[in-house]
């Protein structure tokens, strides 16, 4: 099992015998009170799975259906990153975006036409976000 590179501060592969995957978009954070912190400047809220989690470092991983190009259900926690990949099969949109060094995945309903370059901005349901410590193990998360 791997979790983050302790020198470079990368999301490595993560596997957790107790997660069913899908493609998880993985990031390193550090959980600050209610603030998931990525880099120097991307601040998200912590989402309710994770509210009792000691502060500390940490990997998130988010399914791409809970990564989406419109925000719903009062989501308001967004990330912007460069397009990628832009992909439109039948009625769904998938997007591959880069944000802080790692590759991030949404998958939503709907056309939504990007273009390959672009800035993309997505709304992120952090009360989905499975949380790992850095050595890849589960802490919480799924909501």
């Amino acid at each position: 099992m791997t979790g983050m590179d302790r020198d470079t501060g990368r999301v490595t592969a993560v596997l957790a015998a107790n997660v069913a995957f899908e493609m998880l978009s993985l990031c390193a954070v550090a959980k600050r009170g209610g603030e998931v912190i990525i880099g120097d400047a991307i601040r998200l809220p912590v989402g309710t799975a994770a509210t009792g989690i000691p502060d500390g470092d940490y990997i998130i991983g988010i399914r791409p259906h809970h990564i989406r190009p419109q925000a719903r259900n009062g989501v308001a926690a967004s990330i912007e990153g460069t397009v990628l990949i832009a992909e439109l099969s039948g009625s769904e949109s998938a997007l591959h975006v880069e944000l802080n060094g790692q590759t991030w995945v949404s998958q939503s309903h709907g056309i939504h036409p990007f273009k390959v370059g672009s800035r993309a901005k997505l709304y992120v349901d952090m009360d989905h976000a499975f949380f790992f410590d850095i050595d890849g193990r589960l802490v919480v998360g799924g909501g």
